[in-house]
């Protein structure tokens, strides 16, 4: 099996989903190198000069990455330029990698959505676009507004989970059980679904951002909220704790899939999900996941699958079955890699956590 020589740019904290990404290349067998890009202290990013930047469409680079990735460039031959934090990631800097090294392939791995009406701080990269090789991204309608926008070769690709973080774990005492839970940003939509839910007498506990207290809605739930964010480690022992584990996709994102769909069942807990036509094929109904389209059903399902111990985690048992290894990031990524390069580093085994 040939091994890829690959420099990875993006975050490298604990428990972020670009760190996985890194540690599965790495599980792979690949020479993988980091320039992290981990975002600046919060003192920073309130500055007048970043908030205006970022408004711009043009974060500003506090980690040095462009600088950073050309002294790699010029210090050791790669094979890839896998980048993760694209936002700050500017043509020129693409353009001199080509004329450092023109074997190497410039890879934009993009997880949000660049095009979307709700979208901030991507100008930087739709002015770099013409710089990638290839363009890997997680929902079809990005596929065509790429294309358009005059990317070489774009390539869709489902996102996973760590399987290091992502399984079913002791719950630690400071974190309580609890009924029904779900953790992410505010959205109106699902603000007004979890709303229904708490006015039907079903016990939530909900986690997230301030951006909560904003809502309309927020008399309802603030009973039920915490305000604490759940990351790596303490994220699984949060699911783990959990009967029902909320999933909704991001309107303001366009998504069909995220993250949270493939970590639910990784931890071994029960998933009820907003349903759509992928994700039904991801994971089947009422066997290995359950799924709503509208508060009232998301209601009824909780109710229903909370008298039901024993259906429910058998659900969970045969979600978690599904998820592993099949939807790992390891999983995913080897076969992007194959797509990307040709290479294939044959069936995917279980990582040690």
């Amino acid at each position: 099996m040939p091994r890829l020589r690959i420099l990875y740019v993006g975050d490298q904290w604990n428990g972020s989903t670009s760190r996985s990404r890194f540690e599965a290349l790495r599980d792979l067998g690949h020479e993988v190198h980091a320039v992290a890009t981990d975002p600046p202290p919060a003192a920073f990013q309130k500055r007048l000069l970043a908030r205006l930047a970022f408004a711009a469409g043009y974060p500003l680079d506090a980690a040095r990455t462009a600088e950073r990735v050309l002294t790699a460039l010029r210090a050791a031959p790669w094979d890839l330029l896998w980048v993760d934090e694209v936002k700050t990631m500017d043509f020129g800097t693409l353009e001199e990698s080509a004329r450092l090294q023109p074997a190497i392939k410039r890879i934009a791995f993009i997880m949000d959505d660049p095009f979307s009406k709700h979208a901030r701080g991507w100008r930087r990269f739709q002015r770099a676009i013409h710089g990638y090789d290839v363009h890997c991204v997680p929902r079809q309608i990005t596929v065509s507004e790429l294309q358009q926008a005059g990317a070489r070769r774009v390539l869709r690709y489902h996102k996973g989970y760590d399987p290091r973080l992502h399984r079913p774990v002791p719950v630690p005492a400071d974190i309580p059980r609890m009924s029904v839970f779900f953790a992410g940003h505010w959205e109106p939509k699902r603000e007004a679904a979890l709303a229904a839910l708490v006015q039907a007498g079903l016990p939530l506990y909900l986690s997230g951002g301030p951006d909560w207290r904003k809502g309309r809605h927020w008399s309802v739930l603030k009973a039920c909220f915490d305000s604490r964010g759940f990351y790596g480690e303490r994220y699984a022992q949060a699911i783990c704790a959990a009967d029902i584990a909320l999933c909704f996709y991001s309107e303001w994102n366009r998504d069909t899939e995220n993250s949270r769909m493939y970590e639910i069942p990784a931890c071994g807990t029960f998933m009820l999900a907003e349903r759509n036509e992928e994700n039904i094929t991801m994971f089947r109904e009422g066997i290995e996941a359950e799924f709503f389209g509208d508060p009232n059903e998301l209601i009824s399902e909780c109710m229903k699958h909370l008298r039901d111990d024993a259906r429910r985690r058998a659900i969970a048992a045969k979600g978690l079955q599904r998820a592993s290894p099949l939807y790992s990031y390891v999983s995913r990524l080897n076969a992007l890699l194959f797509q990307i390069a040709g290479v294939d580093c044959g069936p995917v085994k279980a990582v040690e956590a």
